[in-house]
């Protein structure tokens, strides 16, 4: 499990495989072509995956596209994003919302390459 990066405002942003816990798929994300909006319950409104790249080959998700970064809704009208180094990428297509510390807010859930 590597460290938590932290946002402004956020409790934790977890960089780990979950499974999803009381979220509920909505819409697909609009910047990029794989991601899912999650739409929260708690402190988060909605998260979804963003910036297309093909810098990871891998393609284990059925293309060469994966996101390198994410963007929240608060529930306060707050947006944030967070990008990722340039060598990295979510090999994902949807965060997950969970409170994994008990505290009452959320945090995100993603698989990061």
């Amino acid at each position: 499990m590597c460290a938590a990066p932290r946002l402004p405002g956020l409790p934790l942003l977890g960089l780990l495989v979950a499974i999803s816990l009381l979220a509920n798929d909505a819409a697909r994300g609009e910047n990029s072509s794989d991601g899912i909006m999650t739409v929260g319950h708690r402190d988060i409104a909605a998260v979804w995956l963003t910036g297309p790249s093909r810098i990871y080959r891998h393609g284990v998700l059925g293309d060469a596209i994966e996101a390198t970064g994410l963007r929240l809704k608060m529930r306060d009208g707050r947006e944030l994003n967070f990008q990722l180094p340039g060598d990295s990428v979510f090999e994902d297509r949807k965060a997950r919302l969970a409170d994994l510390d008990s505290d009452g807010g959320d945090e995100i859930l993603v698989v990061k390459s």
